[in-house]
């Protein structure tokens, strides 16, 4: 059975946190990351799972004559990603299952910035499919993910900070 719509409501009813948080190191540390691995202007960009667009907000600056196409699964979130961000004409935000939703590749870059955990696993080798179709050849994916026995401590002792 699906988690999307438990998943989809976590993070609808997170968006007022995230924002609350602003970017954090996280936030800049997948950002470096992503410049050491290429971002660059001119590039076709996916960033899957964007939230309110905190990481997404570093991101846009460096492809000014690129495209980068920020998703989520929470109309929440995207809506307050709009807000934030909707002025730049590079930057197009939507709601989208990155499992099963049709995106317009090919990218030269897909991030995935702390996604996969939240990605039921019996649905990984449909997502990695996915991303091997959608990236352009000579392309990056960069996946950022917690370290796990941290992601459980933080699961069970601190729920609030996932």
């Amino acid at each position: 059975m699906s988690r999307t719509p438990e998943i989809k409501a976590f993070y609808d009813g997170f968006a007022a946190q995230q924002a609350a948080t602003g970017v954090n190191e996280r936030h800049r540390s997948i950002h470096r990351i992503a410049l050491d691995h290429g971002l660059a202007d001119g590039m076709r960009v996916l960033e899957m799972g964007c939230g309110i667009g905190t990481l997404t907000g570093l991101l846009v600056k460096h492809v000014p004559n690129g495209t980068l196409l920020a998703v989520d699964l929470s109309p929440v979130s995207i809506e307050r990603a709009k807000a934030a961000l909707g002025h730049h004409h590079q930057l197009d935000l939507r709601v989208a299952d990155v499992v099963a939703d049709s995106l317009p590749g090919p990218f030269d870059l897909i991030i995935l910035p702390d996604i996969l955990e939240h990605i039921p696993l019996e649905l990984h080798p449909t997502l990695f499919k996915r991303l091997c179709a959608d990236l352009a050849p000579g392309g990056r994916i960069v996946i950022h993910s917690p370290e796990p026995h941290y992601s459980n401590h933080i699961r069970v002792t601190r729920p609030e900070l996932l």
